[in-house]
């Protein structure tokens, strides 16, 4: 891919190294010895997503991506992360492939990827390097950016105001107060909560109840309606009901329908005499 858009082979270590951050990057180019792909890479380098881009990142799309699952295990918050590292790459590539046709034309090189020599090094020399670093940090910070914080805070701290003091005092009281007193409500408002979440138990224990009666009516109905067609007949009902099985069936209603079979069965006996 890096040979087919131009780039050089030693391009490969700058642009991953832009990953971490771009400046590192843009130095690590001056291993390349034609200034065209030199040049290249330096202007690509940038477009690599580096690690000061997360927070913003992170920011942009816990605010603008909701938090759902894609295809059943895949976050699409994880798929815009990676897709705006992919997006990067991506446009890099594009930059080199349009560089290197317009404005820096030259020879493709051929795509060797060389690494530098790596060697062990002497505990002598880093000691010494660390205390050349350490020391250069300490004279830079001891001289302007100590200077620079001593100088902040007489600006912020001086002059002092005796009435100012006085007033973010009872600022500072009153905020105190009233905090203690939201809390106060808060606590009072404990017990109201415990007795909406027993009431609305309650009301749904009632629900519940509610809806078993009403399944049982529904069979005592389709049962009464089951027997209907017994009562339309010339049988004595009074006589049916010394039958074991009918008995087991008429005795899961209640008596009063019972009672309405039986009447309206001796109807239709003296209608038919």
């Amino acid at each position: 891919m890096m040979s087919k858009v131009g780039l050089h082979g030693k391009s490969f270590i700058p642009m991953l190294s832009s990953f971490a951050c771009a400046i590192p990057g843009i130095m690590a180019t001056r291993t390349i010895e034609t200034p065209k792909d030199r040049l290249v890479t330096i202007l690509v380098s940038p477009l690599m997503s580096c690690s000061a881009r997360l927070p913003v990142y992170t920011l942009l799309i816990a605010a603008c991506i909701p938090d759902k699952r894609v295809l059943g295990f895949l976050k699409l918050q994880g798929m815009t992360m990676l897709a705006m590292y992919l997006l990067g790459t991506s446009v890099a590539l594009l930059m080199a492939w349009l560089f290197k046709k317009t404005l820096l034309k030259g020879e493709t090189p051929l795509l060797i990827m060389e690494l530098p020599p790596y060697k062990r090094p002497v505990l002598r020399v880093v000691l010494r390097h660390m205390w050349d670093r350490s020391k250069l940090f300490l004279r830079r910070a001891g001289t302007v950016i100590l200077g620079i914080n001593i100088l902040l805070w007489a600006l912020a701290t001086y002059p002092r105001s005796a009435a100012i003091e006085k007033e973010y005092e009872a600022k500072r009281i009153e905020l105190l107060a009233s905090g203690a007193s939201n809390a106060d409500s808060i606590s009072e408002l404990e017990p109201l909560q415990s007795a909406v979440d027993r009431i609305e138990g309650e009301v749904k224990q009632t629900s519940d109840q509610l809806a078993a009666e009403r399944k049982t009516l529904e069979q005592l109905e389709s049962q009464l309606h089951q027997l209907e067609p017994i009562a339309e007949t010339n049988v004595d009902v009074g006589a049916l009901r010394k039958s074991r099985y009918l008995y087991s069936v008429i005795g899961m209603i209640p008596a009063e329908n019972v009672s309405r079979l039986e009447t309206r069965s001796k109807s239709s006996l003296r209608s038919s005499a």
